[in-house]
């Protein structure tokens, strides 16, 4: 008797199974590097716009210094010398600098520290919570437009916290929230 070439109806359905077995516990693996990979890039883009912020506040200050001299600091508040927002980081525009008695003392001419305001890589947009150093407001910017009223000089971004426009994605793999970060 010959021995024919190939598998049997049965040899083949095995295979399948052993496949679909493997495959089935191989989707969470993939669904954790997938995520991994997005919390890398959402860190990585909130540490350029943080670097910006702190390169806009440490620029501001050393033009008042260097047109008013070391005294004229005592006179003007923290939250005056951040950048209106962070929009305004890509943006080579005047920027006035007002006194504890909000009258303009000199104009900042700060360069872009920022080539684009990048996206959250959760949401697929910039998206971002700007938060003041005036006082608690925060202000919701999507796509350029603030949707949201805030207060005075950006201090600091965060992820959006609407689970809605977040997709589900609240909590990061080590259990914080992304607004946390």
């Amino acid at each position: 008797m010959k021995r024919r070439a190939g598998l049997t109806l049965v040899e083949m359905m095995i295979v399948i199974m052993i496949i679909g077995i493997v495959s089935f516990g191989a989707v969470p693996f993939a669904e954790v590097a997938f995520v991994r990979l997005k919390e890398a890039e959402l860190q990585n883009n909130l540490q350029k716009i943080r670097t910006a912020i702190s390169q806009w506040r440490r620029d501001c200050e050393a033009a008042v210094i260097r047109q008013l001299g070391q005294t004229a600091m005592i006179n003007i508040p923290d939250f005056r010398l951040y950048p209106p927002s962070i929009l305004s980081l890509t943006q080579a525009k005047p920027f006035p600098v007002y006194d504890v008695a909000s009258n303009p003392v000199i104009t900042f001419y700060p360069r872009p520290y920022i080539d684009r305001v990048d996206e959250d890589p959760f949401i697929g947009n910039p998206t971002w919570l700007e938060w003041y150093a005036s006082g608690t407001e925060v202000s919701l910017v999507s796509n350029g437009v603030v949707a949201q009223s805030g207060g005075i000089g950006v201090y600091d971004v965060s992820p959006a916290t609407d689970t809605t426009i977040r997709r589900g994605f609240v909590t990061a793999l080590d259990g914080t929230n992304y607004a946390d970060w």
